[in-house]
């Protein structure tokens, strides 16, 4: 087996160029947005918005990433670890598109009707569900590959 040192540096397949192309296309798309209607945004309020946003990016977002990431590379079945980095992604993309609901930002106390779930009780459910099929589905996929490589040809 290789060292670390040894093996070929990881390069960007297709899929990676595809999702690098398409996330330029879109930041093409939304700076000439910008300057198509600059008649109607106001810089007053949008470049605030966007410093604030990439410093909460640095400062937070990416290193927590990070941590997540390494403590992902302390598991040494690649499946877990792929299945569980997969539940991750996607809990933390419908936590990022649920979090004002959550936090009832808009809840009206005159309409009770206005936000009636307990979200965040439904959140901590999902991620739950969403860690134990990750292991589950994890574990299956280890069990796969080890009868696989034990099984003669």
């Amino acid at each position: 087996m290789n060292t670390p040192a040894e093996r070929e540096p990881l390069r960007p397949g297709p899929v990676a160029w595809l999702f690098i192309a398409l996330g330029f296309g879109v930041m093409g798309t939304a700076l000439l947005g910008v300057f198509r209607e600059a008649d109607q945004a106001d810089p007053g309020n949008w470049i605030p918005w966007l410093v604030g946003a990439a410093i909460i990016h640095d400062a937070i977002v990416l290193p927590l990433v990070l941590l997540v990431g390494a403590g992902f590379a302390s598991i040494g079945r690649p499946g877990i670890r792929v299945a569980l980095r997969w539940a991750v992604a996607v809990g933390a993309v419908i936590t990022l598109a649920t979090w004002p609901v959550v936090r009832r930002w808009g809840a009206q106390p005159g309409d009770p009707s206005e936000l009636p779930l307990p979200a965040g009780r439904n959140l901590v459910v999902l991620w739950v569900v969403l860690l134990v099929g990750a292991v589950a589905v994890g574990v299956f996929l280890e069990h796969r590959r080890s009868a696989a490589t034990e099984s003669p040809r």
